[in-house]
C-alpha cells in the first residue's frame, strides 16, 4: 500500500542525491534558452524597432522551418537507447551517425528553400528596409548554421540517453549563452 502525506526529512535526503542528478540538469536546460533569447532581444533592441521586429519574425521562421530536427533529436534517444541496452555498438553507431547526416540534408533542403523565398517571406510581413535586411541574412546565410545545431540536438539526446545528462546541459547552457 501506498500512503499519502509528505515525506520524511530522512526520505527527502536518502533520495536528495537521486533527485538533484537529474532535476538540477533538467531545470538548467530549460532555463537556458529563455535566458539566451531574452538576452538577444535586449541586445537587438539597441539597434531599433526594425532589427526587433526582424528578430521576431526570425523567430517565428525557425519553429517551423526547422521543426524536423527538434522531432529528430527527440526521437533518436530512444533508438540509441535500445541498442545501448541491446548491447549492439555498431547499431547505435550507425543510427547515430545516420542522424547526423539526415539532419545535414535536411537543413541544406530547408536552407535551399529559405534562400529561394526569402523576398516572399519579407512580402508576407511587410518588413522594413531594416526589418527586411535582417530576414534576408538568416534565410541566405544563418540559416544554413543550423545543420550544426541539429549536430547538437542529436549528440545531447545521446548524452541524456546514455547517462550524460550533465555534459547536455553545459552544451544547452553554451549554446544559449556563446
Amino acid at each position: 500500500h501506498y500512503k499519502l502525506g509528505l515525506p520524511s526529512l530522512h526520505l527527502i535526503l536518502k533520495d536528495w542525491s537521486a533527485l538533484t542528478n537529474v532535476a538540477v540538469p533538467a531545470i538548467l536546460t530549460n532555463i537556458a534558452t529563455p535566458i539566451g533569447n531574452a538576452y538577444v532581444t535586449y541586445a537587438t533592441a539597441n539597434h531599433g524597432d526594425g532589427a526587433v521586429a526582424g528578430w521576431a519574425i526570425i523567430g517565428r521562421i525557425i519553429p517551423v522551418a526547422f521543426g524536423f530536427i527538434y522531432a529528430l533529436s527527440g526521437s533518436i534517444g530512444p533508438i540509441i537507447g535500445q541498442n545501448y541496452g541491446a548491447r549492439q555498438k555498431g547499431r547505435l553507431i550507425e543510427a547515430f551517425t545516420l542522424s547526423l547526416a539526415i539532419n545535414a540534408v535536411y537543413v541544406l533542403i530547408v536552407w535551399f528553400f529559405l534562400r529561394l523565398g526569402s523576398n516572399t517571406i519579407i512580402h508576407f510581413f511587410n518588413a522594413s528596409e531594416q526589418t527586411a535586411q535582417l530576414i534576408l541574412f538568416f534565410c541566405k546565410d544563418l540559416s544554413l548554421l543550423f545543420v550544426f545545431l541539429g549536430f547538437l540536438f542529436v549528440a545531447n539526446a545521446a548524452f541524456n540517453t546514455l547517462g550524460y545528462a550533465h555534459l547536455s546541459t553545459l552544451l544547452k547552457i553554451g549554446r544559449a549563452h556563446v
